[in-house]
């Protein structure tokens, strides 16, 4: 026999012998079984899935206000079933050593919070037009970053504290050759500048750059106005370093770094180097390996290979230390804001600059020899002179 009792809150499917699966709801959602039709095919949702959490095999979607924990091997055989269209009667069939009771209830909880799906005769999914637009990794980002359908911790947490030291707010540089950069009078430029509602009406993405390259005088000037570091600053309750720079980070914690990739600029060889925000400095990485050629490729433009290809790598701890759920979630907000200041200066300083959509991470992290969990790239931007 199964029962659906309600534990804490949460619904247990079980005989006198065994616990078969229990449904634990998140927050105060309603979370109701929906029944089945006896000749129906369904089939898993795409957006379910499962993983091992605290010892235990937990099923989970970003269409579910609740997880579902799985007591028995042959609920996990179940699903493995369900990966092709089943009516409720084949179920039975293939697992007749179950009670089916316990199938007809399990099942009519899954499909009641869509980690089922209606399947027709043919094998097409009944899928809402809403998800179809959907990639599962998307919508379960989406889902985890915001509150409502996990109970994960979420938001600013000390977990860390006292067990690992978090990464300072300015990272060393290994660099066997470094390059000071122009810094330009901020003062002045704050009387002199172009006006700010102009430059927001001008603002445009330029793949196109100019015969002329990019001078390490503007490089530096770009540089200076957007990313630099404008002081540091210690907490007194954590000793967590913190740093103010041109543009907003969440917590102040500034966890990207700035890549060139120097393809063609005056004054300035070719080559990989890193951008030291506090000493306002370009450290030489590499020269024009093969994997920086490659990088350069994947942001070739009308005028071929870009003068300058700017990478942001995020240090993630910077930010996961601080937070839980939301801590990449953050991380990208970062990116599109630099990138917003980025586009700004560029239009001021009448240059041509343009965002990628995209990039390969792990050959960025072979280039820099960064490990890809610790540091990696999350966005690149070209920059160049004005096309003639």
């Amino acid at each position: 026999m199964s029962d659906s009792s309600s534990k804490e809150q949460h619904f247990v499917i079980s005989t006198s012998e065994k616990t078969w699966a229990e449904i634990a709801p998140f927050g105060t959602k309603q979370v109701v079984p929906f029944p089945l039709e006896s000749n129906q095919l369904y089939t898993l949702s795409r957006f379910a899935y499962l993983h091992n959490l605290d010892g235990k095999m937990v099923l989970e979607s970003p269409l579910a206000h609740c997880q579902v924990i799985l007591y028995d091997e042959r609920s996990l055989a179940i699903f493995h079933a369900l990966s092709a269209p089943q009516t409720l009667a084949q179920l039975g069939n293939q697992f007749s050593d179950i009670p089916q009771d316990i199938i007809a209830t399990f099942l009519s909880w899954l499909l009641g919070e869509k980690f089922l799906a209606v399947t027709d005769k043919d094998g097409t999914v009944n899928e809402e037009p809403s998800l179809h637009l959907w990639e599962l990794h998307d919508l379960l980002f989406h889902a985890r970053s915001r509150l409502g359908r996990h109970n994960y911790p979420y938001g600013k947490s000390n977990l860390h504290l006292g067990k690992i030291e978090p990464l300072p707010a300015v990272k060393s540089s290994n660099s066997f050759a470094t390059i000071t950069l122009y810094q330009p009078n901020i003062e002045a430029l704050m009387d002199c500048d172009i006006p700010f509602t102009r430059v927001m009406e001008q603002r445009r993405s330029q793949r196109q750059q100019g015969k002329q390259p990019i001078t390490i005088e503007q490089l530096g000037e770009f540089l200076y106005r957007t990313a630099r570091i404008r002081s540091l600053k210690m907490t007194e309750s954590v000793e967590y370093e913190f740093s103010d720079r041109p543009y907003p980070s969440g917590g102040a914690c500034y966890e990207l770094e700035l890549y060139l990739i120097i393809n063609a600029c005056q004054g300035i060889g070719s080559g990989l180097y890193h951008y030291c925000p506090k000493e306002h400095l370009l450290c030489q990485l590499n020269g024009y390996t093969g994997e920086v050629y490659k990088l350069s490729c994947q942001a070739v433009t009308e005028s071929g290979l870009p003068q300058v290809l700017i990478i942001l790598a995020a240090r993630f701890s910077r930010v996961a230390w601080k937070y839980r759920s939301l801590a990449y979630s953050l991380t990208l907000k970062h990116v599109g804001v630099l990138y917003q200041s980025m586009y700004l200066v560029a239009t001021a300083m009448e240059l041509a600059s343009c965002a990628i959509g995209g990039g390969d991470s792990d050959l960025f992290a072979e280039a820099t020899k960064t490990d890809y969990l610790i540091e990696t790239s999350v966005g690149e931007f070209i920059l160049g002179s004005q096309a003639d």
